[in-house]
């Protein structure tokens, strides 16, 4: 029986998706534009939020991820409407995008703010990462195979529409285009949180890649939001992180995050390196890229 105030779902960023695609022999000795598809899959529900952004709206490290994961937070927790709700994660072990402190202190937040009860994330073992994000992956693979034998892919656009349209049965993948203005700093809202995750409550150093489940709960009748762990899957208890702030060796409790707004990640447009640039115009100027999605798009992003 599925629960409607609780949600298992995991997470993934599927390898870059280039532009311009094609089978024309010259681009394979270009440097292209890469697009991103970071995809949530819900298990048990038929639910999918893919969050499509280009390498000149913003990169993929941990802020560009926590700021979708923060997204489809905010957008389930307020369609659930429950504040009983229950959110386990399922994803692999990469620190630089998932397993750290940066998106640790976005849980938290949004624990705090959010009408979420508890976000459970457990990490799959090296190797016996596969689920079923690989398998919404493969469909898109698939369906951008069976778009190029009409033609390139010249645009992010075009990608959007392939993975909207992608899945034959069932629910169609929800997709969210991504500009630069969306993503929000999330390394600034660790600073603000101040809190740190290397100690326990019994004194004992906790390693963050020894770390295979970890759990934020919302306390009852405080703003205290408490976070435990376990080093093992075998692991029948919790061991509870203490929190400390880095900035006063006499504060234990953790912030008030309530009021706390999230600023933006950057201001503009990112650029292109030189090479990437150059390739990119000669591709437009051999009319390999044609001249009107030069007008409507790449004119826009090259410097």
């Amino acid at each position: 029986m599925v629960q409607e105030n609780y949600i298992v779902a995991c997470y993934d960023l599927q390898a870059v998706l280039p532009l311009p695609k094609g089978d024309i022999s010259t681009l394979y000795y270009k440097c292209k534009l890469n697009v991103c598809n970071f995809t949530i899959s819900e298990l048990a529900k038929d639910y999918f939020d893919c969050f499509v952004w280009s390498e000149v709206e913003a990169l993929r490290g941990a802020n560009e991820i926590a700021t979708c994961v923060w997204r489809y937070l905010t957008k389930r927790a307020s369609e659930i409407d429950d504040n009983n709700l229950r959110i386990t994660f399922y994803s692999d072990n990469c620190c630089g995008q998932q397993k750290n402190k940066f998106m640790f202190s976005m849980y938290v937040y949004a624990i705090s703010v959010l009408k979420i009860k508890s976000i459970t994330h457990k990490y799959l073992i090296s190797g016996h990462t596969q689920n079923e994000n690989d398998s919404v992956h493969s469909v898109i693979e698939k369906a951008v195979k069976k778009c190029l034998r009409s033609g390139p892919v010249y645009t992010p656009d075009q990608y959007v529409t392939i993975i909207r349209t992608a899945r034959k049965k069932g629910n169609p993948y929800n997709v969210t285009e991504m500009c630069y203005s969306d993503f929000v700093d999330i390394k600034n809202l660790t600073e603000a949180y101040g809190g740190q995750f290397s100690k326990n409550t019994e004194g004992e150093t906790v390693k963050m890649s020894d770390i295979k489940i970890i759990k934020f709960e919302k306390h009852q009748d405080s703003n205290h939001v408490g976070i435990y762990y376990k080093t093992s899957y075998l692991d029948t208890d919790f061991k509870e992180i203490q929190f400390h702030n880095n900035r006063s060796s006499r504060t234990r409790t953790s912030p008030n995050l309530q009021n706390f707004q999230l600023k933006p990640l950057y201001q503009s447009r990112l650029k292109l390196s030189d090479r990437k640039n150059s390739d990119l115009k000669s591709l437009i100027d051999s009319n390999i890229i044609p001249q009107s999605y030069a007008l409507s798009y790449y004119n826009n992003i090259l410097f």
